[in-house]
């Protein structure tokens, strides 16, 4: 017997999740990302739901344990969303090929004393 499908593994919540990481990764508070997946008009897996910090929190914390491949065709707006995300963590100052800040990559790189 199958338990309940974490949120992401349908089509189209994988963009969510991935907004919602991307504002968490700039920043953003529990509430705030959940104000504004409701004000975007993102849905939640429950029609008429709105989003809350601590559903915000489980359902990243269950996106860590999805597969990294769900579907075959991403849903319509991923590359956009994902382009979003990427500039979010430049404007963080992440550096997307290593995921560290410029001070921590400066201390890994640095030469031993």
């Amino acid at each position: 017997m199958r338990g309940r499908e974490a949120f992401g593994a349908r089509r189209g919540e994988s963009d969510v999740i991935a907004r919602a990481r991307g504002s968490r990764d700039s920043g953003l508070s529990y509430a705030d990302v959940a104000a504004t997946l409701n004000d975007e008009g993102a849905h939640c897996r429950r029609a008429g739901s709105l989003w809350n910090p601590g559903s915000i929190f489980r359902v990243l914390k269950a996106a860590d344990k999805l597969p990294a491949v769900r579907h075959a065709k991403p849903a319509l707006g991923s590359l956009a969303n994902a382009t979003e995300a990427v500039a979010s963590l430049h404007r963080a100052g992440i550096d997307t090929a290593t995921g560290f800040s410029p001070e921590l990559l400066a201390k890994v790189t640095a030469p031993a004393a």
